[in-house]
């Protein structure tokens, strides 16, 4: 095949429009490295230039109008040398190589930046557009011809997904949801129109597409490229106008606001904060979690804002501190080399300012459509038990604290321990109204496990979900979708299973019209109030409507105070002395 028609895989990036004329070494990751011209390189015999010293930077003018830059490090990949006509030997070796692109569009300068070998890791992240490479890719491929998708979802324990597809789809054909989830990488085919520039397309913050277009015309794709991005017109498109229903915050200001009022419930011990891991890990390989950049030595089993509340000395931190401190997680009680992530990128909450919604996750605000969140919560208000005599306050004093009755076993397994206070409860309440105790009593379908209710009301026909919202533990999610779950199989009924065994195990039979209650049990808020964060609203509305389609119409919630909450116990230092030092 002819070298002009090769297709080569490009990775693009946007600098924001303030960055256009901040220095290359504060662009760059290079530290104290030396920027020198590429001239001053020694040339072999074919006249290539050769790279010898790794500890400088070369700079490039390709084709007489982009600034580039080249360091050597290590692994072979050197088709672009070809390509940008580097004249230079790339021989065992890989490098960071990085081309600027000033072009303007509608008045206004930009820059894109080609990345080439590992040259997007010398790049500071704090200089480039958020989203500039999904925006491109929401303009550009065909609605239908959608292959993957990254998305997660905000909440006390942030879910992060990848749906892929051996053949082009829709969005909602890879399972998203506009009112839960957050697309951060979307890939397919690009339009018809298109095709003469680039194939494929994925995009992020990051723009990959594979072109066929050589070095003279790398002009026009950055033009068309910065047209994509500055076009809104995939927010006429059905299935693509939603996805923006929760959207980052960029104003420097507006952000400055929120984390203020984070920095507030923050020092509140505010049970609305949540903590969850910053990025998808293997939990198998893994066992503890610990903190440091202050005073902490102690490792927990999971991720729980009481303890990191319990482990600051400190009445106040500030959102430097935040930054600063470090969540890290350990591989096993011996680990001296654990990941980490800054605490404030694990940190899950929700506020409101100037009647506008906000969710903070995995390190950035996002802003939650104003009318759709109107929606949830007219929804959810209307269908909240104010009062209720059947279920008294959790009292953690007495729930919290085990005897020797209490069962460790679960089906032959080793259960939570927040678990059996649960049961506790749920046992005390179910003789109290004289219903039927159902907590941790599985019935299995076609052998797969499920939990028909925590409580159950025979003469009301009421099925009570029951469950305490810990800080990071366990997220209320989990309580909306045994609702689902249950009602499901009770609807389907497969073969009679759930039937009948919902009979052996309350003595009554399977009912139509049936209703559920989810129980939430809470410690008040910072202002004495029971809640729970936007995203769990968002959660029960999706779980309500989901089961409405069900036929399920008698769906209410409520809440149950926690009150006499006892601080935990530390667990036993196992950190090494080098680890508690600050960072």
């Amino acid at each position: 095949m002819a070298e002009k028609d090769k297709t080569h895989g490009f990775s693009i990036r946007l600098l924001k429009e303030e960055s256009n004329n901040v220095n290359i070494k504060s662009l760059l990751k290079i530290g104290n490295a030396e920027i020198v011209d590429n001239s001053t390189l020694p040339t072999d015999k074919k006249g290539y230039r050769c790279i010898e010293d790794s500890n400088k930077v070369y700079h490039y003018r390709i084709a007489d109008k982009y600034d580039a830059y080249l360091k050597k490090t290590f692994n072979p990949n050197t088709w672009w040398s070809n390509f940008l006509n580097l004249n230079t030997r790339l021989d065992s070796p890989s490098y960071y190589f990085i081309m600027f692109v000033p072009l303007s569009h509608n008045g206004v300068e930009r820059k894109l930046v080609y990345t080439f070998g590992y040259g997007h890791t010398i790049l500071n992240e704090e200089h480039i557009e958020y989203n500039f490479g999904l925006k491109v890719a929401l303009n550009s491929i065909d609605p239908e011809k959608l292959k993957s998708a990254d998305k997660f979802a905000p909440s006390n324990q942030t879910k992060q997904t990848r749906t892929q597809l051996s053949i082009g789809s829709s969005l909602y054909g890879l399972g998203f949801n506009e009112f839960e989830e957050i697309i951060k990488k979307l890939s397919g085919l690009c339009k018809d129109e298109y095709k003469n520039i680039f194939t494929s397309v994925t995009g992020s913050d990051s723009l990959k597409i594979n072109s066929k277009l050589k070095l003279e015309q790398i002009e026009e794709l950055s033009k068309k490229i910065i047209e994509l991005y500055s076009s809104d017109e995939y927010t006429k498109h059905p299935q693509l106008s939603n996805v923006d229903k929760i959207s980052k915050v960029k104003d420097p200001v507006k952000i400055s606001l929120l984390d203020t009022n984070l920095i507030d419930n923050f020092n509140k011990k505010d049970s609305n904060i949540f903590l969850t891991n910053y990025e998808m890990i293997e939990y198998e390989d893994y066992e503890y979690y610990g903190y440091s950049g202050f005073s902490s030595t102690n490792i927990f089993s999971d991720l729980d804002i009481n303890d990191l509340y319990n482990e600051l000395l400190q009445t106040n931190v500030s959102i430097e501190n935040l930054k600063k401190y470090q969540v890290k997680i350990y591989k096993n009680e011996n680990d001296t080399n654990p990941k980490h992530w800054k605490l404030y990128n694990c940190i899950v909450t929700d506020a409101q300012l100037d009647e506008k919604h906000y969710i903070l996750s995995l390190g950035t605000w996002y802003e939650v459509d104003k009318n759709f969140i109107e929606h949830v919560e007219t929804i959810i208000n209307n269908l909240e038990i104010k009062s209720s005599n059947l279920f008294n306050d959790y009292d953690a004093s007495i729930y919290n604290k085990l005897d020797e009755s209490d069962s460790n076993k679960l089906n032959g397994e080793i259960i939570d321990q927040k678990l059996k206070y649960e049961k506790r409860y749920n046992k005390e309440m179910a003789q109290k109204n004289n219903f039927v105790l159902l907590d941790q009593e599985l019935i299995r379908i076609n052998g797969a496990p499920y939990e028909i209710c925590d409580i159950y009301d025979p003469n009301e026909n009421t099925f009570y979900h029951v469950k305490r919202k810990h800080s990071g533990s366990s997220e209320l999610s989990h309580l909306f979708n045994q609702g689902i779950h249950s009602e499901r199989m009770a609807s389907v009924d497969i073969d009679n299973q759930y039937s009948t065994q919902f009979k052996d195990k309350t003595h009554y039979d399977l009912q139509e019209n049936r209703k559920i209650r989810y129980v939430i049990i809470t410690p008040p808020n910072s202002k004495n109030e029971l809640t729970m964060p936007i995203f769990s609203k968002i959660s029960l509305y999706n779980a309500i409507n989901e089961l409405r389609a069900m036929k399920c119409l008698d769906v209410q919630y409520m809440f149950v105070k926690e009150i006499n909450i006892e601080k935990k116990q530390k667990k036993k230092n196992k950190k090494t002395n080098t680890e508690n030092e600050e960072d």
